[in-house]
């Protein structure tokens, strides 16, 4: 045997074993990794009136949407304000329209919580006073414009009984209203978009007066075609508020 042969058969063989060795290797099973528990904390006092979504404290599991994310979430109609807490988790609010304007019968304009759904579509309150019924339903979704609305909070799990609503085993929401000023000022918006749709809305408040008083006063115009046929949603909707704090 020549030794340029004997060197051959040496790296074949070191090659197979190299081969062997790295598929006995990958076949044993290797030990399961083990990772510590992660936990995620946030201070109370990190939260402030400034945020845009929060955690509310207490015993119960929700959230609180308010300053910049209600104009955005609750969509151009500005009138349902399950629509704001269309970006939740575990929460599910949908409508038929577009501007997230139409009120039909029926879950359509309910919401899904965790799974459980309203077919009335009338679960909240408004300031912790209930303005619906089982009929006609949706009560204080339509009643109240957005831009009245300082905060919405929505509460999930065991309802607490001072959470007075109607249907709880969804959860509740409850809408907080913008009061009066303590400087006057105003508010105007106009709104245009497709399939007819126009919605105007003024507010002015009085701020502070010498006796204490405050005082504002609202009014919005909304109009929307019916997208999916003739008609419309909503007709030429009139809406005027106006709030007095002492």
């Amino acid at each position: 045997m020549d030794i340029p042969s004997f060197l051959r058969r040496s790296l074949y063989i070191s090659i197979a074993s190299a081969i062997f060795a790295e598929q006995a290797l990958a076949d044993t099973p290797q030990p399961p990794v083990k990772i510590g528990v992660v936990s995620v904390t946030v201070p109370t006092s990190s939260i402030s009136d400034s945020t845009p979504i929060s955690i509310p404290t207490g015993p119960n599991t929700g959230y609180t949407i308010k300053g910049s994310a209600l104009p955005i979430l609750g969509g151009p109609g500005q009138s349902n304000p399950y629509l704001a807490l269309q970006m939740l988790p575990s929460v599910v609010a949908q409508n038929p329209s577009p501007y997230g304007m139409t009120n039909l019968v029926g879950g359509t304009k309910g919401i899904r919580i965790r799974g459980e759904s309203n077919p009335h579509g009338a679960i909240g309150t408004v300031e912790g006073l209930p303005l619906f019924g089982i009929d006609p339903g949706p009560g204080s979704l339509f009643l109240f414009d957005l831009e009245n609305v300082s905060h919405i909070s929505v509460y999930a799990g065991a309802i607490p009984p001072s959470k007075i609503s109607i249907f709880t085993t969804q959860g509740v929401l409850d809408e907080h209203l913008l009061w009066p000023q303590k400087n006057f000022g105003g508010v105007l918006s106009q709104t245009f978009g497709s399939t007819d749709f126009y919605r105007s809305f003024l507010r002015i408040d009085s701020g502070t007066l010498p006796t204490d008083t405050r005082v504002f006063a609202s009014f919005s115009y909304t109009h929307g075609g019916n997208w999916q046929g003739p008609g419309a949603t909503p007709a030429y909707r009139y809406n005027a508020e106006t709030g007095i704090s002492q």
